[in-house]
């Protein structure tokens, strides 16, 4: 006869969670995927848009920054650097105090 606690097969509380947070890791895996094509697009309009005006596209410019900082929140909470979820469960990076969270 066994004296084992059934309880103690049951999975716990902070096993849940980092169930929980494995599957938002995936997510985000997948959304970084996309922004990362998306940031390549960016870098390619930026840089014909210079190469045929001279001059940076401002739109382009403050969308990158932003772009930018989303992905290292992405990078951040994958690599367990934060435990805040990134945007669209967060809010999207608005300026430079969302680096040194």
């Amino acid at each position: 006869m066994d004296d084992t606690d059934d309880r103690s097969h049951a999975p716990s509380a902070d096993s849940q969670g980092v169930w929980f947070r494995a599957l938002y890791m995936v997510l985000f895996a997948v959304i970084y995927s996309v922004a990362e094509v998306v940031a390549w697009t960016v870098v390619v309009l930026q840089l014909a848009h210079r190469l045929f005006t001279g001059r940076l596209q401002a739109g382009l410019l403050g969308f990158g920054a932003q772009l930018s900082r989303f992905i290292y929140q992405i990078w951040r909470y994958l690599t367990f650097n934060s435990e805040r979820l990134p945007w669209p469960f967060g809010t999207w990076p608005q300026d430079e105090s969302e680096l040194k969270q």
